[in-house]
């Protein structure tokens, strides 16, 4: 095992130790039944030095007097965040809750984590923020086996719809995995890898909800260092990224210029026309039929009061769907 990744499991041990104590006293073998599923020689050393290294971190464990003592946090080290951290640690708390208010028991425990890096008088109302429902999210169900094979570089294998295909006919994938999105847009999880069991074997993405019966494989591979995930998705209104680019221009109204004052994705101009509308140029990614998928939807929803300029293509597109409701509802009241 490599030390980096030795480290990082020591890490979250200890920080799962934390967890559990502050739940209520246990023994060591309750510890690790909880952490290890098992309880053996070797993980009972390695807990009572887990314990050894947090009472030198300055948190104060005690064991009672029973025969299998049970071990008592008494005092956690004060968190050192200052009220601006401690807030944004909360703001992505609520935002990873939006995301799911029903996630898997990995997913809630990491946001737990997350709240015992908080001051202690903010863990409470953290904790109470994160509860979720009995209903269970679809969207999780391959999660455990991508974050495993994601963490250990293995490739993923399976089945996939995709959601623009005309036809109902499923396909196999082999995915070496780079990363991992939640879209802006949709707030739905996104795979981006290399497929490499279909040429022109270049970089994809799927959404999770869509990948029926992963696998892991036994085949290893490396990301390549040049795989830069900020960039790749720089231009992107949700997770397409930068593949098929295009630009697109589109005129607003001056009425609602004021709601366009933030900075969106892919914008590379902003200009004034003479009449004080706001025209943007957009570099955004396209599906490969060229269409910008992602920003249509955002398009459509200013109505009236955005025009597009370019491409033509899009332009056209724009105006059917103009002409589509005149014929649905013009003659209405």
């Amino acid at each position: 095992m490599s030390k980096e990744k030795s480290t990082w499991k020591k890490a979250n041990r200890l920080v799962e130790v934390l967890r559990l104590l502050r739940e209520k006293d246990r023994t060591i073998e309750e510890l690790c039944l909880r952490i290890y599923s098992e309880h053996n020689p070797i993980n009972h050393r390695k807990i009572l030095r887990d314990i050894k290294d947090l009472i030198a971190q300055e948190h104060t464990i005690t064991p009672n007097q029973d025969r299998q003592p049970k071990y008592r946090l008494v005092k956690s080290a004060t968190p050192t965040m200052r009220p601006s951290e401690a807030l944004a640690a909360h703001v992505a708390l609520r935002l990873l809750y939006h995301h799911t208010p029903n996630p898997p028991p990995s997913y809630l425990n990491a946001l737990e984590k997350i709240a015992l890096t908080m001051p202690e008088d903010m863990q409470t109302i953290a904790g109470h923020s994160l509860r979720g429902t009995a209903t269970k999210d679809r969207r999780f169900d391959p999660f455990e086996t991508i974050a495993t094979c994601w963490t250990e570089r293995r490739v993923i294998a399976f089945q996939h719809l995709a959601m623009t295909t005309t036809s109902n006919e499923v396909h196999r994938v082999e995915l070496e995995v780079y990363f991992v999105e939640a879209s802006r847009s949709n707030f739905e999880l996104y795979v981006i890898g290399r497929r490499r069991n279909h040429p022109p074997f270049e970089i994809r993405t799927f959404m999770m909800r869509q990948m029926k019966n992963v696998v892991g494989l036994i085949d290893r591979y490396t990301i390549p260092k040049d795989f830069n995930p900020q960039q790749y998705l720089s231009n992107a209104w949700g997770v397409i990224g930068d593949r098929n680019p295009i630009i697109v221009q589109l005129k607003f109204n001056a009425s609602v210029r004021r709601w366009l004052e933030r900075d969106f994705p892919g914008v590379t101009k902003r200009e004034d026309d003479e009449h004080g509308n706001l025209i943007l140029t957009i570099r955004t990614g396209a599906n490969n039929e060229g269409r910008p998928v992602e920003l249509i939807p955002w398009i459509r929803g200013w109505g009236s009061n955005c025009q597009v300029l370019k491409p033509k293509s899009l332009q056209a597109e724009w105006l059917e769907d103009a002409r589509e409701l005149m014929r649905k509802f013009g003659g209405r009241t």
